[in-house]
């Protein structure tokens, strides 16, 4: 067997480890606020209904005092739709809240990739690896 395939992938394994880490942590972290009351109807509540109303054929739409409204009035927030299917596999505003962790979490590969990157010009490829990792 190749050398490189006997050894353990170690930063990428602790990488992957510090993603899971935090994703789970920060979605823990959001959801206790919001499962004690703490959340409120001018931030989460009308990111929630935009987003439902998204995954049930209603783009953006809120309610505003008594009449419905669009959140395009205000904002222009294509990424509503691909994250609207969340609700398709769990209808529930946390889904929203461990998707942003784990979205968040996830942005440790890119630095990652970069640190390891331009570190290998100064390092050898071992040590280039544990480098990313302290970026991350």
């Amino acid at each position: 067997m190749a050398d490189h395939l006997r050894r353990a992938p170690w930063p990428t394994i602790l990488v992957w480890a510090l993603v899971l880490a935090y994703a789970v942590g920060f979605s823990v972290l959001s959801i206790r606020p919001h499962q004690a009351l703490q959340t409120h109807k001018a931030d989460l509540g009308q990111m929630d209904i935009a987003l439902w109303n998204t995954a049930h054929g209603r783009f953006v739409q809120e309610v505003k005092g008594d009449h419905i409204s669009t959140r395009l009035t205000d904002h222009v927030e294509p990424i509503f739709l691909p994250v609207s299917l969340v609700f398709w596999l769990w209808n529930d505003v946390r889904a929203i809240l461990i998707l942003q962790s784990v979205v968040i979490a996830l942005g440790a590969w890119p630095v990652y990739w970069i640190a390891r990157f331009r570190m290998r010009r100064r390092v050898n490829e071992r040590l280039s690896g544990w480098i990313g990792v302290a970026f991350v």
